[in-house]
């Protein structure tokens, strides 16, 4: 944590408004590291996310061809009530999240398992990205008070089921490629892929 704090300030942000919210004490999972940073805006900004603003979500253990833009653009023709995107693809995997016919995500499967959360439907991976508009965030405080602080955003969306508000859809980029960096010999790997999205965009 420490080398990834020093980085930021050598480097002054890259020109950007960095903050860190900081776990050492206590990591709290995709989910409750999110409701963190989500009430941490609220109660230091008069704009924060929670008056209004969608939240860009993005592990930060992922590379992808993806172009944010095109992310933003698509979640800003949703409606109010809507909760947002989910970036996904069909890319092979054990655990899926389930969309109905409308794109609307209906539940989550591990097929290694069988196990299945909310209702069945088309299989598509998440891909560790999304869009949150502020009707999504009450449920982030009805999981925390089922779970405590620390829990997954998986818990999030699927209390989006079968709700009224807070509906999460299905975004797949076209030609979109992925890969997960969480392990230390997937180095080599991510780098030759970075090199790989370099050369593409040239």
């Amino acid at each position: 944590a420490d080398m990834i704090i020093d980085e930021v300030q050598k480097n002054d942000g890259w020109g950007a408004n960095i903050t860190i919210s900081d776990e050492r004490d206590c990591l709290l999972d995709t989910g409750g590291g999110v409701k963190k940073v989500v009430n941490g805006v609220s109660e230091h900004s008069n704009k924060g996310t929670m008056d209004g603003e969608p939240l860009l979500v993005c592990n930060v253990d992922i590379l992808s061809n993806i172009h944010i833009t095109d992310v933003l653009t698509a979640a800003s023709s949703l409606k109010d009530e809507q909760g947002g995107l989910l970036v996904v693809s069909d890319r092979p995997t054990q655990r899926y999240l389930c969309f109905d016919d409308s794109n609307r995500l209906c539940g989550w499967t591990n097929t290694a398992t069988g196990e299945v959360r909310g209702t069945d439907g088309r299989h598509l991976a998440y891909s560790g990205m999304a869009v949150l508009k502020p009707s999504l965030f009450p449920y982030f405080e009805e999981v925390a008070l089922d779970k405590g602080d620390k829990f997954s955003l998986i818990d999030v969306y699927l209390q989006t089921v079968s709700r009224s508000s807070g509906a999460l859809y299905a975004y797949t980029p076209s030609e979109y490629k992925m890969m997960d960096v969480g392990k230390i010999d997937q180095i080599e790997q991510a780098e030759r892929f970075a090199q790989s999205m370099c050369t593409i965009s040239q």
